[in-house]
């Protein structure tokens, strides 16, 4: 049997000192709780919880179907994933086919006041935001197919990304005016189409307002380890949209076993 009552409540208020994030901490002492739990049993701890299983996030912004390359490159690699992944749980969210509402004003309004001066209209209108956070928060991997538009992403993915972005939530403004994230321990693959290709260094580069951007925002949340496949120059002929989707597929064969 293990007793450290005292020196466990100590823990966890040090703990939640440095936890900014109230739902990483919760999901921490959820953990924890069971495997204490678990120990003071006798219990084979290979018996794990399913609410303990990594969940991931796989996100689809593409607004074509069949003919959606990211999505058939995105859903390779999920089904790869899961394959040898049997216990994780995979979140699935459409944003190609089932958008996202844009922010508006009662958005703003109820985004930036303290929750108990909501009114019913400002309740509905962050509501949805507030599930969305929730939803990212609760993932540890993200898996994002993302075809590029005008050299940026599609505007239903930015919808999503406005949704999430939220003050004191995913990211909170330090002393010195800065961003400092929120959203802790956290892997991202991107697997992008794109028509073109825009290597670093090239005159090319400057269009590229694709992956600029994702790094930029999502770091901005914590989330700083994000790996990039892309599908590029398939728009280039057939053997130029050959080779990269053959080096794409490639690329997310080894990412399944190392990611």
């Amino acid at each position: 049997m293990i007793y450290f009552d005292y020196q466990y409540l100590l823990f966890w208020r040090q703990l939640k000192i440095f936890c900014k994030n109230r739902t990483f901490f919760a999901s921490l002492r959820k953990t924890f709780n069971w495997f204490v739990s678990s120990i003071n049993a006798g219990e084979n701890l290979t018996n794990i919880p399913k609410s303990l299983h990594m969940r991931l996030l796989y996100l689809d912004t593409s607004p074509r179907a069949e003919r959606s390359i990211s999505r058939r490159l995105t859903q390779s690699f999920i089904s790869s994933w899961k394959n040898n992944h049997t216990d994780d749980i995979v979140v699935y969210r459409d944003l190609g086919h089932v958008t996202v509402p844009g922010v508006e004003e009662s958005w703003i309004a109820a985004a930036f006041s303290p929750p108990e001066t909501y009114t019913p209209a400002l309740t509905e209108a962050i509501q949805l935001s507030n599930d969305l956070v929730k939803e990212f928060l609760s993932c540890e991997r993200y898996v994002i197919g993302v075809p590029m538009y005008n050299f940026g992403i599609p505007s239903g993915f930015k919808a999503y990304i406005d949704q999430i972005v939220r003050v004191n939530q995913t990211f909170t403004v330090n002393s010195q005016g800065g961003y400092d994230g929120l959203v802790f321990n956290r892997k991202m693959l991107v697997i992008t189409a794109r028509g073109g290709s825009y290597p670093a260094g090239t005159p090319y580069a400057q269009f590229d307002f694709q992956e600029p951007y994702i790094r930029a925002i999502f770091g901005m949340m914590g989330v700083t380890d994000i790996t990039f496949i892309h599908a590029d120059n398939l728009s280039m002929g057939d053997e130029a949209r050959q080779q990269s989707l053959t080096k794409a597929q490639a690329a997310i064969e080894q990412t399944v076993k190392t990611w």
